[in-house]
């Protein structure tokens, strides 16, 4: 826990979904199922809100929203914007592992974005969707967030082809350094598991990382077109397979 701490200290993580059209696809295509999914005003957890990324938005969409995360600098930072900005229904610092500061049924949505990026064991991971489910109310949404090891492996691969050997490593266990990668099969079998029905699983930025440099410049009218393009397939199987984030959202 203290080297994911240490991690997010050295990055900014406030900055990565904007650095270009590549990282903002996520955001863009999780604001649209979120819209898709939050019919409101209702109640919302975001119990991985990194800087608040989500969070704000949320409220901005007259969502009573409460923020929480792991890692303090990160808290720090959302409390500094719900300063200038005081939107959220309230910001806490904790683990997703333990959410007992929360009754049960709490909440219409709770949201895991960013967790199993970090989760290496099978039973932490069970463990924190079943903490999810637990302050989601009857027939509330969960979402989860993970990282896709099949796209991590070709990512890999292309950048760094001499080290083949521990790329493979990291293929076949999903860890790399403070990093989870799942596959869509491991977290629909998880979901299942704890009883969460299936309603979306998502491509959350496709391919483009194949690609980034030749989707950085293309114009805003083609840029326009090619979001049309991936949300038509993000929820495509046959592109799941290949897009380096995921996101699933199911039903309690």
């Amino acid at each position: 826990m203290d080297i994911l701490i240490d991690y997010y200290d050295q990055q900014d993580e406030d900055k990565r979904l904007q650095l270009d059209r590549a990282h903002n696809l996520e955001y863009l295509t999780t604001i649209k199922y979120l819209d898709k999914i939050c019919h409101g005003p209702i109640s919302i957890l975001d119990a991985c809100a990194g800087t608040g990324a989500y969070c704000f938005y949320l409220a901005g969409k007259g969502h009573s929203v409460t923020a929480g995360d792991i890692v303090s600098a990160n808290v720090d930072i959302i409390k500094e914007k719900q300063n200038r900005n005081p939107i959220l229904h309230d910001i806490y610092t904790g683990d997703i592992l333990n959410l007992t500061q929360f009754e049960d049924e709490s909440f219409d949505v709770v949201l895991c974005l960013g967790a199993f990026y970090h989760l290496h064991n099978d039973a932490d991971r069970k463990k924190a969707v079943l903490e999810c489910k637990r302050v989601a109310k009857g027939g509330g949404l969960i979402v989860v967030a993970y990282l896709n090891r099949f796209a991590s492996f070709v990512n890999n691969f292309s950048n760094n082809p001499d080290n083949i050997q521990e790329i493979l490593n990291q293929f076949y266990t999903g860890s790399r350094n403070v990093f989870y990668r799942s596959t869509p099969a491991e977290v629909e079998c998880l979901m299942a598991e704890c009883e969460i029905i299936k309603k979306y699983n998502i491509a959350t930025d496709g391919i483009a990382f194949m690609y980034s440099k030749q989707l950085q410049n293309i114009s805003e009218e083609e840029f326009a077109g090619y979001l049309n393009y991936h949300y038509d397939t993000c929820e495509n199987t046959n592109i799941l397979g290949y897009s380096l984030h995921g996101l699933f959202i199911g039903t309690k």
